[in-house]
């Protein structure tokens, strides 16, 4: 439950911060991931401190490699590390899937927009 809190409120701040800003906050994305880790540590003991910190490498693992393609910005990266430090490795794999598959659609859906007003603009041209 406490997870599901920090991560709600983490999502929320950086999201009112990165609309107003495009920027998301190092101190957000540092002090989630160290309350996601020790909380998890100390709740788990050993167990749950591997799986918070492996869930931040994995995190960023795989976002890092978008921020590489330019898809992501560093701030985004650092968010999904200090995600996986919050919910561990099965919820950073579900999410990164979900992510990709809503990121996928929705640059479908730019694409054909896009095609559309180019297709637009030509036929504008054609009839000056």
């Amino acid at each position: 439950m406490v997870s599901i809190i920090l991560l709600a409120t983490t999502l929320l701040i950086a999201t009112i911060i990165d609309l107003r800003t495009w920027k998301i906050p190092n101190w957000l994305t540092l002090s989630a991931t160290v309350i996601g880790v020790t909380h998890n540590g100390v709740l788990y003991g050993l167990d749950g401190l591997f799986t918070s910190l492996l869930g931040m490498v994995i995190g960023f693992a795989i976002f890092f490699c978008f921020y590489l393609m330019k898809a992501y910005g560093a701030g985004d990266v650092k968010l999904m590390a200090a995600i996986g430090a919050i919910m561990g490795v099965p919820f950073i794999l579900y999410s990164s899937i979900i992510i990709v598959l809503i990121g996928g659609l929705v640059s479908i859906v730019v694409l054909i927009v896009r095609h559309q007003q180019r297709r637009k603009d030509n036929l504008a041209k054609k009839i000056k």
